[in-house]
Order: structure tokens, then sequence, then C-alpha cells
């Protein structure tokens, strides 16, 4: 069973000291101030709950600033940042098959250098073994 816990958080930046400006887009200093906020605000939520990882994280950060017409004051900047968390098994399962793939590739061109086939082949096997083993490990952790 997949398990996804998916958390959002949104603020709205009242004051960004440059935007006195008329229909500008912000620099890359303000947008900066702009994230390490909305860092901060995901930091103060804590820890995530045990058993889950991060897995993906995406902020939305504003590029411009609109002023309100005859007011002369500005919409609120706002930004977001939202991320998706998996089970930390997952998040293992994940890694370690990346790491066996890489090592599946370094063995292969090892054994394709040096011209030896019955390495490639037994290389072959042992890698559908390793990945059985991990795919397994992966359904029982999941039934947890």
């Amino acid at each position: 069973m997949h398990r996804t816990l998916l958390m959002a958080i949104a603020i709205a930046v009242v004051s960004v000291p440059s935007l006195a400006r008329q229909n500008q887009s912000l620099t890359r200093d303000e947008v900066s101030v702009v994230k390490k906020k909305l860092v901060a605000a995901v930091e103060a939520l804590g820890q995530l709950p045990d058993g889950y990882a991060k897995k993906q994280e995406r902020f939305d950060l504003p590029t411009e600033a609109y002023p309100k017409e005859g007011s002369g004051t500005y919409y609120l900047v706002s930004a977001g940042v939202s991320f998706q968390c998996g089970s930390s098994a997952e998040q293992k399962s994940a890694t370690d098959e990346k790491a066996l793939e890489k090592e599946y590739q370094k063995k292969l061109a090892e054994a394709q250098a040096k011209g030896d086939y019955e390495a490639m082949a037994k290389l072959g096997q042992e890698m559908q073994q390793k990945a059985a083993k991990m795919q397994l490990g992966a359904v029982e952790g999941a039934r947890d």
C-alpha cells in the first residue's frame, strides 16, 4: 500500500523593501528573502511524522509585484511551498535500487572492457537475484 503525506504552506509577504518601483520584476535577492521566510515556516512545523521521509519539494516563488490602480499600493506578494512525503521504507528502497543500478553498470562496463562474456552473463544473474531480494524487502516493508 502506497502512503503519501502531502503538506503545503503558503505565506503572504506583505513588505519587500524595493517594491516601490512600478511594474518591475523582483530581483533575485528579493525572491531569496521570500524563500528564506518559507523555509523558516516549514522548519517551524517540526519534524515529519515517524516513518515518513521527504520525497519531493516544490517552491512557488513570486517574480513580479503588481500595483493596485489609483491607490498607490501593491497587491500582496504571495509564495508557497509544497512537499510530498513517502514512507521511509520506500525512500530506502529507491536509494538501494539506484545504488544497485550504478554498481551493475560499473561491473558490466568492466567486464565488457575485458571481453569476459562469461562474467557478463554471471553478473546479469547476480543482479537479478539482488533486485528480487530488494523487491521482496520492499513488499514486506509496505505490509507494516
